[in-house]
This record gives C-alpha cells, structure tokens and sequence, in this order.
C-alpha cells in the first residue's frame, strides 16, 4: 500500500511538471483561469477503490460530457491531445490526472464557460486512474 501511494505521488509530481506548460499554452491568462480554479477546488482521494470504476460505465460519459467538445474529433485540441477513443485517453492519462485532480479543466476562461464536473466526477477519473486506468 505504501509503494502505491509512493508511486502515485511521484506520478502526480511528473503530471503536474507536464500539466504546467500545457495549461500555459492552452490558455491566454493561465494565472487567473488556474488560480480560480485552484481556490474553489475541493481535494478528491487519490486511492484505488476495492472495485475500480468502470471505463465504459463510468469514465467514458464523463469524458464525453467535459472534454470532448476540444478534445474529442474536430475539436480544437483534438490534435495535441484526442479524448475521442480510450487508447487517446490512456495514452494521455498523466495529463488527464492532473487536470482534473487540479480542476484546470475544462478552462475557466473559455468562451462559452464550459459546465464543470463535479467533485464526484472528479474522484471518478482519478481513481480509475490511481487503479491503472483499465479498459473494463
């Protein structure tokens, strides 16, 4: 248990290094849009739960609700980062975590403000990683 949290902080601090100059180039004003987000942000559990949230019954509509509209086929982020399938969500998970765990994104300063998953949705994602981020 010890090594899996070991191993997960030491993955967030990777993401977060990544995740830093992403955010920079995916917004005009990365201070305000992460400071704000930051602030109103409430901590989810970082732990695999006894039975991993499920990628087709779980994860997936989430995604589909939050990120796909610039993530996902024609979106203006598909290119860097394309959410529209799992292997382009696994392949990009260590971003992915941080965002969400961060509540960096979706942006704050996007035009139209995009909706905002929840804390609930939040500790989705991020459990379904901590747990491997398996394809079930």
């Amino acid at each position: 248990m010890a090594a899996r949290a070991a191993r997960l902080v030491a993955f967030l601090a990777l993401a977060g290094a990544a995740a830093l100059g992403l955010l920079s180039a995916c917004s005009n004003d990365p201070g305000a849009a992460g400071a704000d987000a930051a602030a109103a942000c409430p901590n989810v559990p970082t732990d695999c739960p006894a039975t991993p949230p499920s990628w087709t019954h779980d994860v997936q509509p989430i995604i589909a609700m939050y990120c796909l509209s610039c993530h996902g086929d024609g979106g203006i982020e598909q290119s860097v980062f394309n959410y529209s399938t799992y292997q382009g969500v696994y392949r990009n998970r260590a971003a992915m975590l941080t965002q969400v765990y961060q509540c960096l994104m979706p942006l704050a300063d996007a035009s139209p403000p995009p909706p905002r998953p929840s804390a609930a949705e939040r500790e989705t994602i991020v459990a379904w990683i901590a747990c491997g981020a398996p394809d079930n």
